[in-house]
């Protein structure tokens, strides 16, 4: 009898090779295929020659390859990390009932952002910008409380912040 996920993938790919083993883009992977893919990540991984006993990170996006790579540590009996790199399909669906903004990074997307739209979909209209990267006049007039971490150009203080932020988002609601 099987004992793991990697058996019963086996398993399956013995007895139906040609059936769907997911679907993606609008395209059938039968097991047949995940299995060529799972094969080949394995030899790729044996060849890297890493530590037996340490883990594989896994940084990659959902896909056909991705499952094929979880399948073949699986199969070498290999712990694995499988961190996430994309929480959300955007910035904006991030913030979406968001109380705040925290920004950590210099990425061009966040400083092309709609701030305006942006702030319609915020519980809280909160930008606290750890990089400096954001104009705060921009953000200020399209209804934000802003906060430059260690900038002295006139921001509100952290304690401020929130209830500023607060009261504009009521005032906006009372509208």
């Amino acid at each position: 009898m099987s004992e793991s996920v990697a058996d019963h993938f086996a398993e399956q790919a013995d007895s139906q090779p040609d059936a769907p083993a997911l679907f993606w883009d609008g395209r059938a992977i039968s097991y047949g295929e995940l299995r060529e893919m799972a094969d080949a990540a394995h030899a790729e991984l044996e060849a890297l020659g890493l530590p037996a006993d340490r883990p594989v990170g896994i940084q990659a996006r959902k896909s056909p390859e991705a499952i094929a790579l979880i399948l073949a540590c699986l199969r070498a009996r290999r712990p694995f990390l499988l961190p996430s790199i994309e929480l959300c399909a955007s910035a904006e669906s991030a913030l979406e009932g968001a109380d705040a903004a925290i920004l950590v990074t210099e990425w061009p997307e966040f400083a092309k952002l709609d701030w305006e739209a942006l702030r319609a979909t915020m519980a809280t209209p909160l930008v606290i910008d750890g990089r400096n990267f954001l104009d705060p006049e921009r953000l200020r007039d399209a209804g934000f409380a802003y906060e430059g971490i260690g900038r002295s150009d006139g921001a509100p203080e952290t304690g401020d912040t929130r209830e500023q932020a607060q009261a504009e988002t009521a005032k906006t609601r009372s509208r």
